[in-house]
């Protein structure tokens, strides 16, 4: 548990690197995406192909009922857990959570630490403007 200013920081930051990381980029070996496709997966999501001759990108979507002219189709967006695994903000409070209970637990990954806080540090300032 943080005990002073300096240490809040370093977690908060290492907290908004690594949200950032499972949500929006491709993270190493493309765990990040790979988790969160199989999230997509495990809510009954597919990844389509709806023309990418035409310049749209492959959407994740699922079957949500009917047949024929009356079959629907649910968009991530649908799906709040879903939504969720796309989110920064959401996945803050669980980043959080490893990597407060990962200081108390191993005292030797403060180093760990410290690098994604560096990180979510230069993230921060490449962000100023943007939005994930």
């Amino acid at each position: 548990m943080p005990q002073n200013l300096p240490d809040l920081i370093t977690l908060a930051l290492a907290t908004y690197y690594l949200a950032i990381t499972l949500t929006k980029l491709h993270g190493p070996g493309a765990l990040a995406e790979r988790i969160r496709h199989a999230v997509y997966r495990r809510r009954g999501f597919q990844l389509l192909d709806l023309g990418s001759g035409v310049g749209l990108a492959p959407e994740w979507l699922r079957p949500a009922g009917g047949h024929g002219a009356d079959a629907r189709t649910e968009r991530l967006s649908d799906d709040w857990v879903a939504t969720g695994a796309g989110c920064p903000l959401c996945a803050s409070l669980y980043a959080a959570a490893l990597l407060v209970a990962t200081s108390a637990l191993l005292p030797g990954a403060t180093p760990m630490i410290q690098v994604l806080a560096v990180a979510g540090a230069a993230s921060v300032l490449f962000s100023l403007g943007r939005y994930w």
